[in-house]
């Protein structure tokens, strides 16, 4: 907290956690996985609620997901939290896609990855007559 009130940055934002996600090791930042507010991820991993996560022999976050799209998912969140512009999804295999979208779907990230709306512009009339008709 001491840290906090000198420097305005929480020291606890930049622990580098190691997970055990489905047997492959991560290591990220607690504000990486922290990303997203109010999503069950970063609820997960705020500080209050880590004494219900499951942990290996090794004392590392164990997470029972497939690998590979836990990698694309932080992956997508460094990137996130380094960019102020909108990001595409990542590129998921087709034979991960199902795992892939149950995984956001379960830590509160689906608002992420759904387009925003595109509005189609409007027609704005524009002068009839202008050049008279064709064949005429």
């Amino acid at each position: 907290e001491r840290v906090n009130i000198i420097t305005g940055h929480n020291q606890i934002d930049d622990d580098v956690l190691s997970l055990n996600v489905g047997g492959e090791f991560f290591f990220a930042q607690r504000s990486t996985l922290c990303t997203v507010e109010d999503s069950y991820l970063a609820n997960l991993f705020s500080g209050r609620w880590e004494s219900s996560i499951e942990r290996d022999s090794f004392g590392r976050f164990f997470l029972d997901f497939d690998p590979h799209c836990f990698g694309l998912l932080l992956n997508y969140l460094r990137s996130k939290r380094q960019s102020r512009l909108p990001l595409p999804a990542p590129q998921v295999p087709s034979d991960k896609e199902e795992q892939f979208w149950n995984l956001v779907e379960y830590f509160g990230l689906t608002e992420q990855f759904e387009a925003p709306e595109i509005q189609e512009p409007k027609a704005e009339p524009g002068p009839s007559g202008l050049f008279g008709t064709v064949g005429s």
